[in-house]
């Protein structure tokens, strides 16, 4: 999966276990309250994971170079003038 489908999927998911616990959770002993509420946490701590991959993924591709680009000035780029 890529991670935008990934994330898609558990925001979707935590927000279903957010919408128990504000419409049901008065209805659900303690215990269970306790377990949805862990689970939005886990849930929230991979999203950030999956953040946090995604910006090393676009910082690996920003400093992606050519194999022969160097690190020349750019007087050392331009054309020797004869004189």
């Amino acid at each position: 999966m890529v991670l935008n489908e990934l994330r898609r999927t558990f925001e979707k998911r935590r927000l279903n276990l957010i919408n128990i616990l504000e419409t049901d959770g008065s209805e659900l002993d303690l215990g269970k309250q306790h377990q949805l509420f862990g689970a939005i946490k886990e849930i929230e701590n991979f999203l950030r994971t999956l953040d946090n991959m995604r910006d090393v993924e676009v910082s690996d591709n920003m400093n992606f170079r050519l194999r022969n680009d160097t690190d020349k000035g750019l007087f050392n780029r331009l054309p020797k003038l004869k004189k």
